[in-house]
């Protein structure tokens, strides 16, 4: 069965993350993604980004289990300075599905992910239960459970 994208569909997003082996293992062995390749960045590919100077950096690109056509990329680059997590450079955060929300900050015990918003109920919005974290690159990701389905 050949599923058809929608026109504005997100597929995938990049993460810039100073630790490729150790932001590997959060995000396989934590958030529970599979690696579909790694390798040195493609010279094209960096430079399609507008990145010409990220080519051949290591990356390595996961998706969820489910086998969902979407991907996250992580590149290995040193952290930038001025960065700011959803105040500059890019994407605001990631949103990940995820059943159970409120036993994941045990699960992400020991991991490089840092909670900066425990998993809550919001009142009035009964249709999913969000968490925040940060990853090794200061990469925000929502991590919400779908209580129910939205009208």
């Amino acid at each position: 069965m050949t599923r058809h994208i929608k026109h504005g569909s997100i597929l995938g997003g990049v993460v810039v993350t100073p630790d490729l082996d150790a932001a590997l293992a959060d995000y396989q062995g934590r958030l529970g993604l599979d690696l579909v390749e790694r390798g040195p960045l493609p010279d094209d590919l960096a430079a399609s980004w507008g990145a010409p100077h990220s080519a051949a950096a290591r990356y390595a690109m996961l998706r969820p289990q489910s086998g969902a056509h979407c991907f996250i990329r992580l590149v290995e680059q040193p952290d930038h300075p001025d960065f700011r997590p959803t105040r500059s450079f890019g994407w605001a955060a990631y949103e990940l599905t995820v059943k159970d929300v409120f036993g994941w900050p045990g699960r992400l015990e020991g991991s490089g992910f840092r909670i900066i918003g425990p998993p809550k109920e919001i009142a009035g919005l009964p249709y999913f239960v969000p968490m925040q974290v940060l990853g090794r690159g200061n990469e925000m990701i929502y991590l919400n459970e779908v209580a129910m389905d939205t009208p």
